[in-house]
């Protein structure tokens, strides 16, 4: 059975990676962005089970990136 995936979108390195190897531990398959634009885009790849953002991020917030996401019939 496939893992499912987590799309985590995270501006800073040390919780990005702390989250990232705790959710792999898990036994999910994790999507990192670094801004709401790179998980935008991410997301047009390919569509996870869950989206997990930090509400302040660079280029394009969490709230932000939540209305996109809403506002999109395929992610909504």
């Amino acid at each position: 059975m496939a893992k499912q995936q987590v799309l985590l979108v995270e501006r800073e390195t040390r919780t990005l990676r702390a989250l990232k190897v705790g959710l792999e531990q898990a036994g999910f398959g994790v999507i990192t962005a670094r801004d709401g634009k790179q998980a935008l885009a991410k997301l047009e790849l390919s569509m996870p089970a869950l989206v997990i953002a930090a509400t302040e991020l660079p280029k394009l917030d969490g709230y932000a990136l939540v209305k996109r996401m809403e506002d999109n019939f395929e992610w909504a």
